[in-house]
């Protein structure tokens, strides 16, 4: 209530100047006016929000009463001193205020008092106007300088903005005033509440703070004036959300279009380069080559689809005018796997499955050295991209053996139980593409075939007898 008694104290200061006391304020927010930066009248802008706005504290009401999450209209039976009255419920709008010895001292002009706590049914007013409690007249300070007594010899410590000052007791011939900043406590240089908001690089504002626009609030979200927590309802991409009111650790899953982190955001289980997308929603999207296929995340393509890379055809060609090409998809089971002569420092195995694919596999080991033992290698890259000099080599055969398929990518697992030199082998397959390639010359490198076809060995595992 202190608040409430120094605007009072305001009223009586205007009233020895010469204004009338009989219910006029000097304070906008309870004049009974639409003033300016109001949206209504003494509510919105500085006066607090107006009745029917959300609020979540009474502080933020202009009526100081939030009831059910909504400001409500002051009245005369709330018991809260509001709107224009002197008191709790009384005086100004609502029925005179009780005089009681208390309603003497309070520090406020009411009642019947001609004067602060004087006059009326307390003590009679002074006359001396250098005892009237008031800076008035010809004075420099409350009841001294000009015709009265002189005010403190330091003008810089007298607690009134006087001379040259440019703020109470500061500028002019006193200390410098502190510059606006965003630890001073006060909301100025377009805070939208107390240090924050605004854009003058203070924080944002917490929940229940004053705000002008999303980005003043550390929730983001700013709703009639105030500084909301987010919701999964209000129409914004906030808080954990992925998308707008979707995704994250909250909110339910996103349509198709929406921001994704990962495919549990999505209600389609594909997060595609941060889009929630769908291999079979019949367009081309995110990162696929063609619609509903190829990319990281749909199945390869058929012929004639568009491709960037051989994976993204299930024939493993993707040809130079970025089109599936002819390949052929080999599944190379069931197999009958056996191992064969090879060269020296060479262990040959080789299988055939009944479409008449062959598959040729070489273990070659340096002289004096081991063959590959148990591990993973990956395909088509160092010393495994061409046949003249890798250590565990793929041919594929086809239409009797003629031509050669050579691994450009994919890995093959060499799995516990494989001894070259017991001419065992288990071995595992997976994503492996082949392209066409010509093999021979001394060391039997393999050239690829300009325009040649491709193959392609999904997931498989084979093994010797």
């Amino acid at each position: 209530m202190l608040r409430f008694a120094r605007v009072a104290v305001a009223i009586v200061t205007l009233g020895v100047a010469g204004c009338s006391t009989s219910g006029g304020t000097s304070n906008p927010c309870a004049n009974g006016q639409l003033d300016p930066g109001e949206t209504g009248v003494d509510c919105g802008g500085a006066c607090g929000l107006c009745p029917g706005e959300g609020c979540t504290t009474p502080a933020v009401c202009a009526s100081q009463s939030c009831i059910e999450g909504a400001c409500a209209v002051a009245t005369c039976s709330d018991g809260i001193q509001n709107g224009r009255e002197y008191g709790v419920d009384c005086g100004g709008t609502c029925a005179p205020c009780a005089v009681t010895p208390l309603s003497c001292t309070n520090g406020v002009q009411d009642g019947a008092e001609t004067g602060v706590d004087c006059g009326g049914d307390c003590a009679p007013c002074s006359t001396n106007p250098c005892a009237n409690g008031v800076q008035d007249g010809a004075e420099t300070g409350v009841d001294c300088g000009g015709d009265c007594a002189p005010c403190g010899t330091d003008p810089c410590a007298n607690g009134v903005q006087d001379g040259a000052e440019t703020g109470v007791d500061c500028g002019g011939t006193c200390a410098a005033c502190s510059a606006a900043s965003c630890s001073d406590g006060e909301k100025n240089q377009g805070e939208t509440d107390v240090d924050c908001g605004g854009a003058t690089g203070c924080p944002r504002c917490a929940t229940t703070q004053f705000c002008g626009e999303h980005a003043d609030c550390l929730s983001g979200t700013c709703l009639s004036g105030v500084c909301r927590d987010p919701s999964c309802t209000d129409e914004l991409r906030n808080g954990s959300e992925t998308g707008v009111d979707c995704g994250g650790l909250t909110c339910g899953a996103c349509d198709l279009g929406e921001g994704c982190a990962e495919a549990d955001d999505c209600a389609s289980g594909r997060c595609d380069d941060g889009t929630c997308a769908s291999c079979d929603d019949g367009v081309r999207s995110g990162a696929e080559t063609d619609a509903d296929c190829g990319g990281d995340l749909c199945d390869a393509c058929d012929q004639g689809a568009g491709c960037l890379v051989d994976g993204d055809c299930w024939g493993g060609n993707c040809a130079s005018d970025q089109r599936c090409g002819d390949g052929r998809y080999v599944t190379l089971e069931p197999m009958i796997f056996y191992s064969t002569l090879g060269f020296e420092n060479e262990a040959l195995f080789r299988g055939e499955d009944t479409d008449g694919n062959a598959l040729l596999v070489s273990l070659k080991k340096k002289a004096g050295g081991s063959y590959p033992g148990p591990g993973v290698y990956t395909l088509g890259t160092g010393i495994q991209a061409s046949y003249g000099t890798c250590s565990v080599c793929l041919l594929l055969a086809t239409d009797v053996f003629d031509p050669y398929f050579f691994p450009v990518s994919g890995t093959a697992t060499l799995e516990p139980g494989t001894n070259a030199d017991a001419h065992s082998l288990v071995l595992t397959l997976e994503d492996v593409i082949l392209e066409e390639v010509e093999v021979g010359g001394e060391s039997y490198d393999s050239t690829p075939v300009p325009d040649g076809r491709g193959a392609r060995i999904e997931d498989i595992t084979i093994s010797t007898p």
